[in-house]
């Protein structure tokens, strides 16, 4: 079932102060809100959610702000790790993610991925909406194939806004995004994005499977799920 209120929704829970740690969970359905919405959080205010090895296949919307494939919007010291969405994310508003929605400067995305479509307004994303203060470290190893639009400003491949990083590790499918520019992540056509050797920096000995012309990437911890 839903947590939450019409406001903020999610299948775990709508609106905590943070402090919540998910792990190896999976959520498949539809979920709609009249604000913050989340597979699984609609909404952390304070700390932020801990996301680890958990997956979602939903189809998201908000007629308000802030839709994520995991989490609407993450507050500080909130995580995803080793994590993926599928499926599709809309909001009528502002701040829509495949993963994430939106975090505040300390929130982190690592080592996760989204294959979910993305639409809404302003600062819509393939993985995360707005990425506030990011850094190198808190959006890093990641990657985005879903198709994304935007109505408005601020709409990204892999982020819809976020501070301009070069060295962020993250990358984003050029072709199946329909974006061809992001404040986060690098442009791999489909062809690219099919190589492991294309992905630099990322851990294919713990994090990731290796692979080539066959797949796009997996999380070594999906072999055995």
């Amino acid at each position: 079932g839903t947590g939450g209120t019409a406001q903020s929704i999610g299948v775990l829970n709508g609106e905590n102060d943070g402090g919540v740690f998910i792990s190896s969970s999976r959520v498949e359905g539809s979920i709609s809100a009249q604000g913050a919405v989340g597979a699984f959080v609609g909404q952390a205010t304070a700390s932020g959610v801990n996301i680890l090895k958990s997956s979602t296949n939903m189809t998201i919307s908000t007629t308000g702000a802030y839709a994520g494939g995991l989490i609407g919007k993450n507050g500080s010291s909130g995580l995803i790790d080793l994590s993926y969405s599928m499926g599709a994310v809309s909001s009528t508003g502002n701040y829509a993610g495949g993963l994430l929605g939106s975090g505040v400067a300390s929130s982190k995305v690592l080592n996760s991925y989204s294959f979910a479509d993305v639409s809404g307004v302003n600062f819509v994303g393939g993985a995360v909406g707005l990425a506030e203060g990011s850094t190198s470290t808190t959006h890093k190893t990641s990657y985005a194939s879903g198709a994304v639009s935007g109505t408005g400003a601020d709409v990204g491949a892999f982020s819809g806004a976020g501070s301009a990083i070069s060295n962020s590790d993250s990358f984003f499918n050029s072709d199946l995004t329909g974006q061809v520019s992001s404040d986060i992540g690098s442009a791999l056509s489909n062809a690219q994005s099919l190589v492991s050797a294309n992905y630099t920096n990322w851990d294919f000995n713990s994090t990731w499977t290796t692979f080539s012309n066959a797949t796009y990437p997996r999380q070594l911890w999906q072999k055995w799920a």
